[in-house]
């Protein structure tokens, strides 16, 4: 029930709010990879300005393993990461725009994750990017994740992973090349022949601990 008043010549509304039923609403089932750093654009970092500092003469991370799978980025087939790990694979987007991954996690590890294998329209079918991601042990899934056998780990050619804090990440990897509240972006760049290779590296924090690592390898002809 409303009753509508006028003060000052502005309309007041005063509204009754009946007692209802609060009904609970079930957590969200993960599925998609989440934004890095209130990124959303894929892959993550759109927009942002680079401001043309670049870090190392060699890519930062050109591949990871993955349950003992190792997966060279812009090398390693979508399909074949699929058939080996299982899942169903997620995608959004069309022709220029189009992204894919494959949902994997790991709940009985220490510390649970996820990793979010990744590619888009222009990779030709490979796994160009990922995400790995630590979540709560009572994370829930979607059905078209795949559960990764317990023992199973994400291995990085960088010596960093997810639970460092802020001071290790830097001690490692430098200062980095752009900085966001809470994330810290890497990116080299090399220009050579016949085309150029950039390797981003994204690192989101909380409470200044690794929280997410996302990664994406792009080269030009």
């Amino acid at each position: 029930m409303s009753r509508i008043l006028c003060r000052f010549g502005v309309p007041i509304v005063f509204v009754v709010v009946l007692a209802l039923p609060v009904r609970a609403v079930p957590a969200q089932a993960l599925w998609a990879p989440l934004p890095l750093g209130g990124f959303d654009e894929l892959p993550w970092g759109g927009g942002l300005q680079w401001p043309g500092k670049f870090n190392g003469s060699k890519d930062i991370i050109p591949d990871l393993t993955v349950a003992h799978m190792r997966i060279v980025l812009e090398q390693t087939s979508f399909q074949s990461v699929q058939k080996h790990f299982g899942g169903v694979p997620g995608g959004q987007g069309d022709a220029g725009t189009s992204h894919g991954w494959l949902c994997l996690y790991q709940l009985k590890a220490s510390k649970p994750w996820v990793i979010w294998l990744e590619s888009d329209e222009l990779d030709g079918g490979k796994v160009s990017g990922f995400q790995w991601r630590a979540v709560p042990p009572s994370s829930i899934f979607d059905n078209r994740c795949h559960s990764l056998p317990k023992g199973s780990t994400v291995d990085l050619p960088a010596p960093i992973r997810l639970g460092q804090s802020q001071v290790q990440i830097v001690a490692t990897l430098g200062a980095p090349s752009a900085e966001r509240p809470d994330v810290l972006f890497y990116e080299h760049k090399r220009s050579g022949h016949p085309g150029s290779t950039i390797n981003d590296v994204a690192v989101q924090l909380s409470q200044k601990i690794v929280e997410a690592i996302s990664v994406w390898r792009a080269s030009s002809l």
